[in-house]
């Protein structure tokens, strides 16, 4: 004998196709976000490098996750070479034990604002001014932002109205 069944998948396909068209709808929508979001990055990326001070971020493990350019006028180390890498081995042991109690304080969400002063790997002195942003996610800090300007002129300024000043008074 033979069976025959006849079913009527008109609106299976329908739906197939249905499904079809929102997953390429979706996929197009993914590529043009992502093409922005990569717009976008670079943007900020040229922006960030073009600026004359350092900024950072490190986590709460004390790694790096992004840097800018002037990081590597301080201390002679690419830009993008210094994500990854732990916050001792980019600014060495001495001046990461004179950051060390500003970074205590910013990882308990104390905001940290200070003047160092930075040897250069040329061996030029340069005074720092230094902001310390804990990054507060949920109510817990993950890490901090780094912003370190190079204030070296205005320090020998200050330095020689003050000694202007002494002299005047002698």
């Amino acid at each position: 004998g033979i069976a025959k069944t006849v079913r009527d998948i008109t609106l299976q396909k329908q739906a197939e196709d249905q499904v079809h068209s929102l997953n390429q709808t979706l996929e197009e929508q993914v590529m043009e976000r992502t093409t922005e979001l990569e717009q976008a990055k670079r943007t900020l990326r040229t922006v960030f490098d073009a600026l004359p001070s350092m900024i950072g971020y490190w986590d709460r493990q004390l790694v790096n996750l992004v840097a800018n350019k002037a990081y590597f006028e301080w201390f002679g180390i690419k830009a993008e070479s210094i994500p990854g890498k732990k916050i001792q081995d980019v600014l060495g042991h001495d001046l990461f034990e004179k950051n060390r109690p500003y970074i205590e304080k910013v990882l308990t969400g104390e905001p940290q604002v200070f003047e160092l002063e930075i040897l250069t790997l040329n061996g030029e002195l340069k005074h720092s001014l230094a902001h310390y942003l804990p990054d507060w996610i949920d109510g817990v800090v993950n890490g901090f932002f780094v912003i370190v300007h190079d204030v070296t002129d205005m320090v020998n300024s200050r330095t020689e109205t003050a000694n202007a000043l002494n002299k005047n008074r002698l």
